[in-house]
């Protein structure tokens, strides 16, 4: 008798890459409550795809398994979100915020990164010249179409000045630079979350983004520990743009190092018992866009 076949949870209509697969149960110890649409029902997918946010919900204390930031009703937390809203870069407008969530899965930082890096011995007025045309064309062309390019070339390039100038590397100095895409996932389903939360967006449409970065996380990177080094690198350059002291970057640093080592070591992380790749990935879904 022949055994029947687990299904792939990551098997994609071949004809319509953004349709949102059927749902489907998952069973076992960790289900987590409160993540679906409907009647709390959750899908391997959608488990993968909160997980990627998880660098950067686990700051603020988000609970790992539901949309919300938050529970419902949990006032306090939401007053803190309302005003979070203000310290990233979207504005209010449920449509804007859905374009740049829709912008961060073609991974900007990663293509600001491959802009800069050549450029970082040559002449300062030249370079941001250059920066400022190429993130112009963009926005004319509409390759970037939230204009991430323009926030994130200056913010790339002041990270790796800062960086060099200090000898710090993002990343162990035995492992190659990863793609740092990771961060702008990560951030892609944080923005997500806030904006369920803050009722900038319907539950619905903010799990097809979430799974949307969990489609492009697993076509990246072989293993959370890959992702996690990604968003390492990506995060340390940020820290580096934004930080006016090594001491503080340093520390910065120190405490993404200490959250990444929980979401490998705590039993009810995601990380664990929800592998980045169900199955391997034969070939992208998304980061078309952002070609130059």
């Amino acid at each position: 008798m022949s055994q029947a076949l687990t299904p792939d949870p990551w098997q994609e209509d071949t004809d319509a890459d953004t349709v949102p697969l059927k749902h489907r149960l998952i069973l076992g110890e960790h289900r987590p409550t409160g993540l679906g649409p409907s009647n709390g029902r959750v899908t391997e997918r959608d488990r993968i795809g909160i997980a990627v946010g998880l660098p950067l919900s686990m700051v603020s204390g988000a609970p790992p398994d539901r949309v919300e930031l938050c529970p419902p009703g949990d006032g306090a937390a939401l007053n803190a979100y309302q005003g979070d809203i203000h310290t990233v870069r979207v504005t209010r407008a449920p449509v804007e915020v859905a374009q740049e969530i829709s912008a961060l899965l073609d991974g900007p930082s990663e293509t600001a990164y491959r802009l800069v890096a050549p450029l970082l011995h040559e002449e300062a007025p030249e370079v941001t010249e250059f920066l400022e045309d190429v993130a112009d064309h963009a926005l004319r062309q509409q390759e970037d179409p939230a204009g991430l390019l323009r926030v994130l070339l200056p913010r790339i390039h002041a990270g790796l000045r800062v960086t060099t100038s200090l000898g710090l590397s993002p990343v162990a100095h035995e492992h190659p630079r990863p793609d740092i895409a990771a961060l702008d996932l990560s951030r892609a389903v944080y923005l997500a979350r806030l904006a369920v939360t803050l009722d900038l967006m319907e539950v619905g449409d903010a799990i097809l983004l979430i799974r949307a970065a969990g489609r492009e996380a697993a076509a990246r990177y072989p293993t959370w520990r890959a992702f996690g080094e990604a968003h390492l690198a990506g995060s340390a350059l940020e820290h580096a743009a934004r930080l006016d002291h090594e001491d503080r970057m340093v520390e910065a640093m120190r405490q993404d190092r200490l959250r990444a080592v929980d979401l490998f070591s705590v039993p009810t992380s995601p990380w664990l018992f929800s592998p980045l790749r169900p199955q391997a990935r034969r070939r992208r879904t998304y980061g078309s866009s952002l070609k130059f």
